[in-house]
């Protein structure tokens, strides 16, 4: 049984033609017309999943690549031009959970307005009132209208209110971890409580950790069309090593890298400047420093490990993001026990944005390590082991 189909979809949108004048001489002297200045494309194409009750798939991809028109067709908020979408039982779509609330009511009878919207009755919507209240944190501001909360406040109480009543089909873009850390733990436990009772849903995010987390399947969409579809872990990593691929062989992904001018790079290992010689299966401490005039803005580091004949062996990124409004910045990771065999290896530092779409700084020498006293064996792994054998 599946809550949500997909076959073969596609979606026509109108945008602004890339040939249109952009100057009032050239519209009088090409003598178009105003109407003239739109072009049709396929937002998403031969789009094909499924989603079945208590799973999450996850909707991934860069800036622009389709995921937010894909979400809606999911939803019915948009009518497929070709294939067919199919849906099972009630749906509630996310797409921002502060649209429905009334500046000017007070916060209690925004939740009972949208919990009679939703179906419930009058007498139901005022029995649940402080239950929907206390869940978003905000029972002290019961009685203030919603104009004088804050954007969080508001968003917490947007989704106390729109997941009071478990739907079949949630369709969330963007909006799942919303609030302080207690109430995305809170939030986090509905959205799985759903899950378990049968909701099936679908996640827009450009967080590949929440990805891996919360669902099951994922789809990667890029310019419109399905780059892979499957597990969640395995259409995660595809998309975070497509970065690493362009960035290193321009594989054509359409993910574009530039280091912004004058930034500067020192690192440290394990206490000495660039370089360091370890011993096999010790831990390696990664410092990194910065300093760029111009802000990189939110940004998600990840560092590349290459052997002497220029093999990658790992590739790791930081699962939350940082932020730089410009000047220095430092960072560090450390790799424990690296188990390798004994050689050179060269260390890559990469800055990527937030959603993976660009690689706003690369260094490609950003460190080196010898390894040295690693344990017999082949491979470059050459992990620490215990032999037991039974008594015979």
């Amino acid at each position: 049984m599946t809550v949500l189909r997909l076959s073969d979809v596609g979606k026509q949108l109108n945008r602004p033609s890339s040939d249109r004048p952009r100057r009032l001489r050239e519209l009088v002297s090409r003598a178009r017309v105003i109407s003239h200045g739109t072009e049709t494309f396929w937002a998403v194409r031969n789009i094909s999943l499924d989603v079945r009750p208590g799973e999450m798939l996850g909707i991934i991809g860069g800036n622009g690549a389709g995921k937010s028109t894909l979400l809606r067709l999911c939803g019915g908020v948009l009518r497929p031009t070709e294939g067919v979408v199919q849906r099972t039982g009630r749906a509630e779509a996310f797409f921002d959970f502060t649209a429905g609330l009334q500046p000017d009511l007070t916060c209690q009878d925004n939740v009972i307005l949208g919990l009679i919207i939703s179906g419930h009755s009058v007498r139901e919507a005022r029995s649940l009132v402080q239950e929907v209240l206390e869940f978003a944190g905000i029972w002290d501001n019961r009685l203030n209208p919603v104009r004088v909360l804050s954007t969080g406040m508001k968003l917490r109480l947007g989704f106390a209110i729109a997941t009071q009543q478990r739907p079949d089909l949630l369709l969330l873009d963007e909006v799942v971890s919303v609030g302080d850390a207690d109430f995305q733990e809170r939030s986090s436990d509905r959205t799985a409580a759903f899950l378990r009772a049968g909701t099936a849903a679908v996640l827009v995010s450009h967080d590949m950790q929440q990805v891996q987390s919360l669902c099951q399947r994922a789809i990667w969409i890029h310019h419109g069309q399905s780059a892979s579809y499957g597990s969640a872990d395995v259409v995660t990593k595809a998309y975070i090593e497509s970065a690493y691929d362009v960035d290193n062989s321009n594989s054509g992904t359409g993910i574009t890298g530039h280091e912004p001018p004058g930034m500067q790079l020192a690192t440290i290992v394990n206490g000495n400047p660039d370089t360091a010689t370890v011993t096999s299966g010790a831990s390696i401490e990664l410092g990194f420093e910065i300093n760029v005039d111009q802000a990189l803005g939110v940004f998600r580091p990840a560092i590349s490990l290459l052997d002497d004949n220029g093999q990658l062996q790992t590739y790791l990124y930081y699962q939350s993001t940082i932020e730089h409004d410009g000047g220095r910045l430092s960072f560090s990771v450390t790799l424990d026990k690296m188990g390798l065999a004994d050689g050179d290896y060269q260390i890559a530092l990469y800055l990527h944005s937030a959603d993976w779409s660009t690689t706003l700084g690369e260094f490609a020498d950003a460190a080196s390590i010898e390894i040295e006293n690693a344990p017999e064996g082949a491979g470059v792994l050459r992990p620490q082991s215990e032999w037991c054998v039974p008594n015979k």
